[in-house]
């Protein structure tokens, strides 16, 4: 996987954009940089239903870290799986949904997408917020998103 920007570069990198048309090429790129077909990621287990595009996403827990990980067979669902990875990083979980959305309102990604595909980024959203709040729960030690 290339190197994702870090949220501060990714807030920064939305403002510089001119238009909807350059925020959709950037976040087309944003996607190309997650890995092509991981098999290990693509399985029903990890498979979101209930999405125009097939999104697979996987929250593995090592110690006291959640790794997530992502694929999608379009680009632009991609690109909100990156986002999303970014947004959560050293997130604090007790406060997921306020950052979450916060965080989406800075780059100002919410008001130029189709609804089937803001409906992609609500399934990332929810699979991924109920996911993580549910190993947090079974877990004894506060967990950290990477």
């Amino acid at each position: 996987m290339k190197k994702l920007p870090n949220k501060k570069d990714l807030i920064n990198n939305f403002k510089i954009c001119w238009n909807n048309e350059e925020k959709l090429m950037y976040l087309i790129d944003l996607g190309k940089k997650l890995p092509l077909n991981n098999e290990n990621i693509r399985c029903k287990k990890n498979f979101i239903y209930k999405c125009q595009s097939n999104i697979w996403i996987k929250i593995k827990k090592k110690k006291n870290i959640l790794l997530i990980n992502g694929d999608s067979n379009t680009l632009i669902t991609k690109g909100f799986l990156a986002i999303i990875m970014i947004a959560y990083k050293n997130i604090n979980i007790k406060k997921i949904n306020n950052k979450i959305y916060n965080f989406l309102n800075k780059i100002n990604l919410l008001k130029q997408f189709t609804l089937n595909k803001l409906n992609n980024l609500k399934s990332i959203l929810l699979y991924t917020k109920n996911k993580i709040i549910n190993l947090q729960k079974k877990s004894n030690q506060k967990l950290i998103i990477q």
